[in-house]
């Protein structure tokens, strides 16, 4: 029995002081063996909306993107956006962020995403659900950014609180800047409408024009006059592609997130 007593009281000093020294919070205990990453989705697909998006703002009315002129393009694009529930967003390398590959579902109307960003060697898994977000990444993330070896260890591969990764506000200014409704509002002045190859699809009709010191070209596809492809060229370099357009994203809400304190 005196053996048993002397095993449990160890036990229970040293969970005291692995509790008690702990530099990181979250809502349930101080280092969890396992750490699901998400629990039941805060956003699922809306009953009738499984694959065609809303087109209620701007409605084609059996007219083809070609067949209408430059101004009347953009008035019906503007509105189709704006009508969006949900889509997913591919943006390719953008030089001045440093970030190489994002690829986010979005939904704008309740300000939610999940993301997977690609900066260097590095890749981080990103959440936001309405004013909160978080970010999961490696053990050798946090070192980069000078987190001491131990408190990395605790941090890597955890969802953290956004505030403590110093690359996060980039991320968020590159994903505002490359949604459709930013996106067809950052012309300098009235695009005009071309037609351009687009690979797989062959001619597709898009508006072009000057825009952030270079040029930006919006590929158009089918009767709502929805975004399919974004190019901006000159310092903001970069390509865009939507997809799933009209669907709402499902967004994960990370269970037992870190916050940090340093």
């Amino acid at each position: 029995m005196r053996r048993g007593v002397s095993v449990g009281l160890a036990l229970a000093g040293l969970l005291s002081v692995l509790t008690g020294c702990s530099r990181f919070e979250n809502r349930n205990d101080a280092f969890p063996d396992r750490w699901p990453t998400a629990t039941a989705p805060v956003t699922a697909p809306a009953p009738g909306r499984g694959t065609t998006p809303p087109v209620s703002g701007a409605p084609g009315g059996g007219v083809r993107p070609d067949a209408l002129d430059a101004a009347e393009l953009l008035r019906r694009a503007r509105l189709a956006v704006a009508d969006l529930q949900g889509l997913r967003i591919r943006i390719g390398p953008d030089a001045r962020s440093g970030i190489s590959l994002v690829d986010a579902g979005y939904n704008p109307r309740e300000n939610t995403y999940t993301a997977i960003v690609v900066s260097g060697r590095f890749t981080r898994d990103i959440v936001r659900i309405g004013p909160d977000a978080w970010v999961s990444a490696s053990m050798a993330y946090w070192m980069d950014l000078g987190w001491p070896e131990s408190d990395a260890q605790q941090l890597g591969d955890r969802y953290v609180a956004a505030t403590v990764d110093p690359n996060f506000d980039a991320f968020e200014v590159l994903l505002e800047q490359s949604v459709p409704e930013f996106v067809l509002t950052s012309w300098d002045g009235r695009p005009e409408k071309v037609t351009v190859q687009a690979e797989g699809q062959g001619p597709v009709t898009a508006l072009k024009g000057r825009a952030q010191g270079g040029e930006l070209t919006v590929h158009l596809t089918g009767e709502a006059i929805l975004p399919s492809r974004a190019i901006f060229t000159g310092s903001r370099e970069r390509s865009i592609e939507y997809s799933e357009l009209g669907i709402p994203q499902p967004v994960l809400a990370p269970l037992n997130p870190v916050f940090p304190t340093r």
